[in-house]
């Protein structure tokens, strides 16, 4: 299952709101709900909702730890994380389909915003691999980041 940090979506319904496609989500923490989040698409921040204060406070330590390790200001960074959870939670849904059309594997090539903020930036790409291809396969171009997926393992980030 897509986790990151032992934290998990699960129960995912996206709905189309004022600003785009929103979700509505339950949160687990290593296999126990503890809470939900809702991006209603209004525009506005992503809100969290966890009862138990100390699973609230370790998880705010948990996704600002997170954030340091990869090297990101610590504002907003718990959207962040569930933004990201959200999105690897549907390549894994993308990767689960290949695989059952017989593909081995999907990859995913994303370009992220530029420092200037003025550069356009390309969509995310998707490929579907056959058995026989391998990672150097697939040409990066011009984007930041190429992910290779070919076990549900991959989608399990430490």
């Amino acid at each position: 299952m897509a986790k990151i940090k032992g934290y998990e979506l699960k129960a995912i319904k996206t709905f189309t709101g004022m600003e785009g496609l929103g979700f509505e989500a339950n949160l687990y923490s290593k296999n126990k709900k503890i809470g939900r989040v809702l991006d209603d698409a209004s525009g506005g921040p992503l809100q969290t909702f966890i009862e138990d204060k100390e699973k609230e406070r370790q998880f705010e330590e948990d996704t600002k730890n997170w954030g340091e390790e990869l090297g990101k200001d610590s504002f907003m960074i718990d959207e962040i994380f569930i933004d990201e959870l959200f999105t690897l939670k549907e390549k894994e849904r993308i990767f689960k389909q290949a695989q059952k059309e017989g593909y081995k594997g999907i990859v995913v090539l994303t370009d992220r915003y530029k420092e200037d903020l003025f550069s356009p930036r390309r969509l995310d790409e998707f490929y579907n691999i056959p058995e026989q291809c391998t990672d150097g396969d697939v040409e990066q171009g011009e984007y930041d980041k190429k992910e290779y997926y070919v076990k549900l393992d991959d989608f399990n980030i430490a």
